[in-house]
């Protein structure tokens, strides 16, 4: 078997008019939609779509959640039409993400459907609950990396519950920046 490349690399002409698309894209109130080269994490990079929808914590619903989803865009030399479908489609994995979360049954609200959180599986694909221990497998306490916007470092972070950043703390590399304080 032939040895592989350490990272995957693919090359595609900037996508103008998928940018001109998601600074035009009008969706449901309060979602907003970016376009960034950046880091996702896990050793990804690239030209990535953010979607901050506005939903409350299925949990909680009297609070908000600062939710984010991240989707690589593909190395294509799509048309607008065609950007824009691919927008669409984003969106319905974004909504069947919070669908799966808020639907619910009874008093003890069991979840039938739950999409997966944790690193390495698509957060756009509700599956079906075998088991409590499946869809509450805990994430609060893990630490994560969460890039900053003022040094462009990754930082470490604490998971709360229902995957809110509980705190984040000091640059890896100790570049004095300003986000330095613990959230809580």
């Amino acid at each position: 078997m032939a040895d592989r490349p350490i990272q995957m690399s693919q090359t595609a002409p900037y996508p103008n008019d998928l940018d001109e698309a998601v600074k035009e894209l009008r969706y449901q109130r309060q979602w907003r939609f970016t376009l960034n080269d950046e880091d996702r994490g896990q050793g990804c990079r690239g030209l990535t779509l953010r979607i901050y929808p506005d939903n409350p914590d299925s949990y909680h619903p009297e609070q908000h959640v600062g939710t984010v989803f991240l989707y690589p865009v593909p190395a294509a030399a799509f048309n607008r039409e065609s950007w824009e479908e691919w927008l669409w489609a984003r969106i319905e994995e974004t909504e069947a993400h919070e669908r799966a979360e808020a639907f619910r049954f009874g008093e003890q609200e069991r979840r039938p459907y739950k999409p997966a959180h944790a690193d390495g599986w698509d957060p756009g694909v509700p599956r079906t609950v075998v088991s409590q221990s499946v869809a509450n497998t805990p994430n609060a306490g893990r630490t994560i990396k969460v890039p900053c916007w003022l040094c462009d470092h990754n930082h470490n972070a604490g998971m709360g519950e229902h995957f809110t950043v509980e705190w984040v703390g000091f640059c890896v590399d100790d570049c004095g920046c300003e986000w330095q304080v613990k959230r809580g």
